[in-house]
């Protein structure tokens, strides 16, 4: 099981190395494409990611962070 379990994850590392895989180009949040491709920081989104690792570090689970609770801090429902 191991064998199988090594070549997925060498297949994964193989496939970020080279660009070709999906998860490789996709825009994570926090982050904006500019104009030649470079990613570049979402200020406003920033502020959520950089929360949400705040409330992680403290202890809070990640079910809590995700509650919806919180949205109201940041302009959302």
């Amino acid at each position: 099981m191991s064998g199988k379990s090594e070549k997925i994850r060498m297949g994964l590392r193989k496939g970020f190395a080279d660009g070709s895989s999906k998860m490789a180009k996709r825009k994570c949040y926090g982050y904006a494409t500019d104009e030649a491709g470079n990613l570049t920081i979402e200020p406003g989104e920033a502020k959520v990611v950089q929360w949400i690792f705040e409330q992680y570090q403290t202890g809070q689970s990640l079910g809590k962070i995700a509650d919806g609770d919180h949205l109201g801090r940041f302009g959302g429902a």
